[in-house]
Order: C-alpha cells, then sequence, then structure tokens
C-alpha cells in the first residue's frame, strides 16, 4: 500500500450523510462540493451544515432540505440524471454503481429486476445527494487505499414503505452479505442502505486501522442520540511502509549436554541450510541445570533440511515446531563507498544498517579496529 490512506472508523454504525460530513470535517471544500453538486438537474434542494454535540464531541452534521414531495424513481431516471450532469466521469460511474448495487440488492429482496425496481427513500433527493456527494468528495481527497471498521446493524423493529420490519432492512442485509458485521447494543436502525452501498462499493480491507501516521480526521454526526456518542470518524493518514507477510516455521529445542564449544557452528549450519535467523537463549532446566534454547526461523522449503541439521548436529532428541507469519518491512542493499573500501548497508525507509561482515572484513584488511570501520561507515553513508 502506498500514497495516502483512509479509515472509518463507524462504532454506532453509518448512514450516507454521516459519511459525507465526516469526509467533508476531513477537509473536502464545502463550495466546491455544492457547486459540483449543482450540476444534477435536481431542484429545490439545499444542504444545512451544522456543528453538533454528541455526549459532548464536536461533530458536523449534514441535513439534506428538500420538497416532501418526491416520485418514486426506477434506476433509469437515476442514471439519466447523473449522465446529464457535468459531474466528472469518473464520479458518474462510481454514482450509478451504488445505485446498481442498491437496486440489484431491492430486487433481490422483493423477487424482481433492477428495472422493475421502485427506489423509495434511497430514491429521495437526500440519498442522491448523499451517493453523489460521497464519490464527490471522494474524488478530491483520492485516497490510494479505504478501510472500515466492522458494522453494527442494531437491532428491534423499524417502520418503513413496507411496514413494521426487523432490523436490519432487508436490502441492508443483502448489501452486507461479505462484510463483516455485528448487531451492537443499541436498539434501532444503525446501518442504512445507502451507506451500506456506499461503503461496500469503496471498502477494500475492513479491520482495524494499518499503521500510520494521521494527518487529518473528520467527525460525522449521526441524527439519533444514543447511549454512546453518535458520530462516524473518517482518517487521513500516511502508511508507515509497505508490509510483506512471510509463511515460516518457527521450531524450538532446549539444549543441557552439548559441549558449548559446538555451539556456534550449529547456527552456521543451519543459516547455509537455508534459515531465516538462529539463536540461542540462556534458560535454567529443572533440578537447576543451565541450558539454552535453540530457536530459529526457515521457509517451508528449508525445513527438511534444518530438522536434520538438529537431529544429527545437537544432542537435543527432539524439537517443537508451528507455523508462523512474519510481517517484514520492505529492504534494500546500498553500497557506500569509504576510505578503506566499500560497505553494504541494509536499508529500510529511514532505518539502516551496516553489514557486519563488511565492517569486520575491513578491519582486518586495514588494521583499524572494528569500532572505527562501523564510524566510518556511518559517516560515509549520512555523506552519500
Amino acid at each position: 500500500m502506498s500514497g495516502i490512506g483512509l479509515y472509518f472508523q463507524c462504532p454506532t454504525g453509518a448512514a450516507g450523510n454521516m459519511l459525507l460530513a465526516a469526509l467533508v470535517d476531513c477537509g473536502v471544500p464545502v463550495s466546491w462540493l455544492e457547486q459540483q453538486l449543482k450540476t444534477l438537474p435536481l431542484q429545490g434542494w439545499q444542504l444545512n451544515w451544522q456543528e453538533k454535540k454528541h455526549h459532548g464531541l464536536r461533530s458536523l452534521h449534514l441535513e439534506v432540505d428538500f420538497p416532501e414531495s418526491q416520485p418514486h424513481r426506477h434506476l433509469h431516471h437515476i442514471e439519466t440524471m447523473i449522465r446529464e450532469s457535468e459531474l466528472p466521469a469518473p464520479v458518474q460511474d462510481q454514482s450509478i454503481a451504488i445505485f446498481r448495487r442498491l437496486a440489484e440488492a431491492e430486487a433481490s429482496v422483493h423477487g424482481t429486476t433492477i428495472e422493475k425496481v421502485h427506489f423509495h427513500e434511497v430514491g429521495a433527493i437526500d440519498a442522491i445527494i448523499d451517493i453523489v456527494g460521497c464519490c464527490l468528495a471522494l474524488s478530491y481527497l483520492q485516497p490510494a487505499f479505504i478501510g472500515c471498521s466492522p458494522l453494527p446493524l442494531g437491532s428491534g423493529m423499524i417502520e418503513c414503505q413496507h411496514g413494521l420490519i426487523s432490523v436490519p432492512a432487508p436490502a441492508t442485509l443483502e448489501l452486507v452479505k461479505d462484510i463483516p458485521v455485528y448487531q451492537g447494543e443499541e436498539q434501532g436502525e444503525l446501518l442504512t442502505p445507502t451507506a451500506a452501498a456506499i461503503l461496500g462499493y469503496f471498502v477494500q480491507e475492513w479491520g482495524a486501522l494499518p499503521p500510520g501516521r494521521p494527518l487529518a480526521y473528520g467527525y460525522g454526526a449521526g441524527s439519533k442520540t444514543l447511549k454512546q456518542p453518535n458520530i462516524l470518524r473518517a482518517i487521513l493518514y500516511q502508511p508507515l511502509s509497505e508490509l510483506t507477510t512471510e509463511d515460516l516455521w518457527q521450531l524450538e529445542t532446549n539444549i543441557d549436554d552439548q559441549q558449548p564449544e559446538t555451539l556456534p557452528d550449529v547456527l552456521d549450519k543451519l543459516l547455509a541450510a537455508g534459515a531465516n535467523d538462529a539463536w540461542y537463549t540462556p534458560i535454567l532446566m529443572k533440578k537447576g541445570r543451565p541450558a539454552f534454547t535453540l530457536g530459529l526461523l526457515c521457509p517451508a522449503e528449508s525445513l527438511g533440511q534444518v530438522e536434520q541439521i538438529l537431529a544429527e548436529s545437537t544432542t537435543s532428541l527432539g524439537w517443537r515446531k508451528w507455523p508462523v507469519k512474519r510481517r517484514a518491512l520492505p529492504r534494500q542493499i546500498q553500497e557506500v563507498e569509504t576510505r578503506w573500501g566499500m560497505i553494504r548497508f541494509k536499508v529500510s525507509g529511514q532505518k539502516a544498517a551496516p553489514e557486519y561482515e563488511d565492517c569486520k572484513r575491513i578491519a582486518e584488511i586495514s588494521g583499524q579496529s572494528l569500532l572505527k570501520v562501523y564510524q566510518e561507515a556511518w559517516a560515509a553513508y549520512w555523506r552519500r
């Protein structure tokens, strides 16, 4: 992952106006947003932005004011409306794709086709503004990666066009089929179909906030008063680095009866056989017996050779092993010329370290102390 990341924290669920308000609070200019939205062939609406407090915490609340009487729109009505606007082409495509997700969900739960679906609540002006507005806001912020926390659904019953139904609404449940969700402790609907469709379209990974440096954040307020702050948070962050994941094996064995002089040779053999790392840890075993734990990491393709070394080159009668995942920062080797010769540095982002074997070799050839070679290596590295 590279570039700026965006993460949504949704402890009390999500609605379209909460998402848009959080993005605006993150830095999207209101004047630019409204100017873009006014190119839609929709009349009689107005955005009402208010600072709001939930349990003492400040947030931004959005209400879309529009005439109560709204036509029942079909998907093709909304597609035509968006295509007739002056919105950027990618924003048009994204908005239509989200409405298609909504149409497919409604068609599934009603047993009909997307062409015959009547958009009720999600066909109203406020839902159109929320969806198109979020696509515009994301086009302005241009995050390279979008993540989100698991979504609470709520519980109980809600009133809608079809009467009294259980939470979540059928269309919402259809939209979150592949999304991590949970019920939550609050009563009522916490996740709207509009928000589920928007997040389902844009979010690339569900789970915890990835490691990174926060750059900006915004708070979008919900309309309901809940037992906890009804706030959705959007966080813009700079990822620490692009991590790689490796599948490795970790092995351990305790050794208490081997000649100490032979122990370094075992490490050398393990590393030569393909172990990523190997080490000894002093331990105290039963009856107060001093000993060592030999530990190592190795890839699957080196496992057989490594286990043969443990069997033949140690006094151990057995060992423990289990699969592990190693997260590693990307690294590269840079060569640095010093007055006594070339030294390789292992570099990862702002981290760097000279290779010990290179420093040792140069110290032996030049007659300098190892400490002085290290000092010269660092000075040459920062001069480069």
